[in-house]
């Protein structure tokens, strides 16, 4: 995944315009919908390992967000998974979902717009930990952007091939 860019100043001659190109709506629109099927499969990766069928899951993960889901499938991970390497691999991927979650999070709910002279989609927020009334934004070129596409497709490719990692169906039976 490519590094968040560093925190800078506005130059005297950048301005924000509040439009971005066809190419970055396309971009946040697949982020926004590969991060709904990566909460799918984080939910249903809980309903695994706790082997409950999904009725009852829903009842247990649908008020949760992605940060209680990944704590809840480390401790279930470490209860669950017996192959070390296997366990390993399914924290780290846990890892890069807590960090990807950031960025969706600035992309989703982010005000979007253009710096210009450069031409560099950024998105705009009213961070928590800024100063009261600190407008602070990110930019996110295409390079970042599909970036954070491909671990977004790497983590949940990963969680929906666990069942068949562990020798286990996908499914609890009813």
């Amino acid at each position: 995944m490519t590094q968040k860019p560093p925190v800078q100043k506005l130059h005297p001659d950048q301005h924000a315009i509040p439009d971005i190109s066809d190419k970055q709506v396309e971009l946040v629109g697949r982020t926004i919908v590969l991060w709904s099927k990566l909460e799918a499969a984080l939910d249903d990766t809980i309903w695994l390992l706790l082997g409950i069928h999904d009725e009852d899951g829903k009842i247990i993960t649908r008020r949760m967000g992605a940060d209680a889901k990944i704590q809840m499938l480390r401790t279930l991970g470490e209860r669950k998974i017996s192959n070390q390497e296997l366990l390993t691999s399914f924290n780290e991927n846990l890892t890069l979902i807590g960090e990807l979650k950031d960025g969706r999070n600035f992309i989703a709910h982010g005000v979007w717009g253009t710096l210009m002279p450069d031409n560099i989609p950024i998105a705009l927020s009213l961070k928590p930990k800024s100063e009261i009334g600190e407008v602070v934004s990110e930019s996110f070129p295409v390079e970042r952007m599909e970036a954070i596409i491909s671990g977004i497709r790497r983590t949940l490719d990963q969680l929906v091939n666990l069942p068949e990692a562990l020798g286990i169906p996908r499914r609890v039976p009813e």
